[in-house]
């Protein structure tokens, strides 16, 4: 069973996180970290939790909830894990921050989408191969760690085939942006077809 921790679990990403984790058969959630409700039961703010969840909110005392946990999970804005979870942390426990800023732009006939995290970055020799299948910028992960390094690959291959392009920018020790822009769907009337005929 993994014992995982939340910190911003009373906000929209952590409630719905709670939600999958709470049904998850391998995943225990061994507390719920809450600036805005500490010591208020989590189900007094998810009402419909009330069956499910009978724990406090606690407040992000991290050094203490981290040796409780084998992964935390971040549903903060961002840049607020940076400020709470220290180095020693890092290195002990495996973070999951779900804090990026998501932008969505009007251009024209498309629509791009950047999501932008303050993460380690990407090196720029790795940079070109990102979306390549299996590529891992990482070299010390390996497949008992997670992840397979098709994950981008998979997501190039939905991006075009929906007649979209996808790029990523990053600077190392500053984070890295995912671009993606797709054509706006347009819904053409039967009407308006059967008139060009």
């Amino acid at each position: 069973m993994i014992k995982a921790g939340i910190i911003g679990a009373t906000g929209y990403a952590g409630g719905e996180l709670v939600r999958i984790l709470t049904g998850h058969r391998e995943a225990e959630i061994v507390w719920y970290g809450s600036r805005s409700y500490i010591d208020q039961k989590y189900a007094d703010v998810y009402r419909n939790m009330f069956e499910i969840v009978d724990a406090k909110c606690l407040d992000d005392n991290m050094e203490e909830l981290a040796k409780q946990a084998d992964v935390i999970f971040t549903a903060t804005p961002q840049g607020y894990c940076a400020s709470v979870i220290s180095e020693e942390i890092l290195e002990r426990t495996k973070i999951v921050d779900l804090s990026a800023d998501f932008r969505i732009k009007d251009v024209g006939d498309f629509v791009q989408v950047e999501i932008e995290d303050n993460g380690r970055g990407i090196a720029a020799k790795d940079l070109p191969y990102i979306f390549d299948r299996f590529y891992r910028a990482d070299s010390s992960r390996n497949s008992s760690q997670g992840g397979s390094g098709i994950g981008l690959s998979i997501v190039k291959k939905i991006v075009e085939d929906h007649g979209g392009r996808i790029w990523a920018t990053s600077k190392e020790g500053m984070g890295t942006e995912m671009h993606f822009v797709l054509r706006k769907y347009q819904e053409v009337l039967q009407h308006e077809q059967d008139t060009d005929h």
